[in-house]
């Protein structure tokens, strides 16, 4: 991985860890998040559908579309928590089909 320092406003190099840049990582490809918002927004589409159909257990589809909220937010901000939760939900959800 390349590195290069932030320029200062005086003109001259910033030597901060905090303020390195990776080159290239605004060019880097974005679509597995948008696969990951697109995926969200559908299950939470169907959360509501359910939620409306079902209003027995609406708090369940409630707390269970802010699961798929932060997947997005997490996922859209790179963040390795919202790739870990988005693959933990399939998961468990696959898991649980094959034994319901």
């Amino acid at each position: 991985m390349y590195r290069t320092e932030a320029p200062r406003e005086d003109g001259g190099l910033n030597n901060w860890p905090s303020v390195f840049v990776y080159r290239g990582m605004g060019r880097s490809n974005r679509y597995p998040e948008w696969l990951i918002v697109i995926g969200c927004c559908i299950f939470i589409f169907v959360l509501a559908l359910s939620a409306v159909w079902e209003a027995d257990i609406r708090w369940l589809h409630f707390f269970q579309a802010w699961i798929y909220l932060a997947t997005m937010w997490l996922a859209l901000r790179r963040n390795r928590w919202g790739y870990f939760i988005g693959i933990g939900a399939a998961g468990f959800w696959a898991d649980r089909k094959s034994v319901v």
